[in-house]
């Protein structure tokens, strides 16, 4: 066979090799809040009745080819709910591994699969070791048209009746990290964390709702195909929220936590590096056999 034609299908082959290859395609998100020192004072106060109060965890997890996980967990001490807090096993789905329970630092840089987890912990009305803290993290590889998602939350509710004009002041230290990234087209990342006390009153009591939404703990980011990735913490600041309210029934809601999701589409064949060398490696050959002939 003539050089050219040696040089013809080294050519042919390696851009076969090249056109098989595909791009490795990796999506990752990461969202979690914490909270420390954390109390709602004036529970305790002269003339104040507690009438009901519940506190609960929620976290899920789900992956492409795995079974879903979920778990909703009520108080520790049913009776005393304000003292003992919640802990929801931890949601895992897919390949893994996965870190052991209540871990909230980023652990899923190295392996595939969603989790969620969720925690609080401590004596509310005391404000004696207490802290609650939510994490929803998921790493998708290349692997087909596929996303996976996970999401925590954690809240207590207490309803009380206060005979007298009282004041209320929740107050805690708070941190929070979202992370979102992408490397290939069609890729999609997203992270949330989110935190909000709510204070109303039930029927027959005048008082205008009030909700409490500090901006550094309501934090979304979104990366979109292998560019503009996000990343942001807010280091543990202090926050403090009060109101001063006439005698009456009043319901007092906090509910925090963490959401992510992956997204990555259907592998599309694309040209890898390595096998872009070689063709042009025999691309040069030919011309180099075209000089030789003129």
């Amino acid at each position: 066979m003539p050089i050219l034609k040696y040089a013809l299908a080294a050519t042919t082959g390696l851009a076969l090799i090249a056109a098989a290859g595909t791009a490795q395609a990796t999506s990752y998100a990461y969202g979690n809040i914490n909270f420390t020192a954390l109390s709602l004072s004036g529970l305790n106060g002269t003339g104040v009745s507690i009438n009901s109060a519940n506190v609960t965890t929620r976290d899920s997890a789900g992956f492409p080819g795995s079974p879903a996980a979920s778990n909703s967990v009520g108080p520790v001490s049913p009776t005393n709910p304000l003292t003992a807090g919640s802990d929801a096993p931890q949601a895992t789905s897919g390949p893994g591994p996965f870190p052991g329970e209540n871990t909230y630092s980023q652990a899923l840089l190295g392996s595939f699969g969603t989790r969620g987890d969720a925690q609080l912990v401590g004596n509310l009305l005391t404000g004696v070791g207490t802290g609650a803290n939510d994490v929803a993290e998921g790493r998708i590889g290349n692997t087909g048209s596929a996303s996976s998602t996970a999401g925590t939350s954690t809240g207590f509710n207490v309803v009380v009746t206060t005979g007298n004009t009282q004041t209320f002041t929740l107050s805690f230290n708070a941190s929070d990290t979202v992370i979102a990234t992408t490397t290939a087209p069609g890729e999609i990342a997203s992270a949330s964390v989110s935190a909000s006390f709510t204070v109303s009153g039930t029927a027959g009591t005048t008082f205008a709702t009030q909700i409490y939404s500090p901006d550094p703990l309501n934090v979304s980011g979104t990366s979109t195909g292998g560019s503009g990735n996000f990343n942001t913490t807010n280091a543990s600041a202090p926050f403090t929220f009060s109101v001063t309210l006439s005698p009456g029934t009043y319901q007092f809601s906090l509910l925090s936590g963490s959401q992510e999701q992956v997204t990555v589409p259907a592998a599309v064949p694309t040209p890898e590096p390595a096998s872009m060398a070689l063709l042009g490696a025999g691309l040069a050959a030919i011309g180099l056999v075209r000089r030789r002939r003129a």
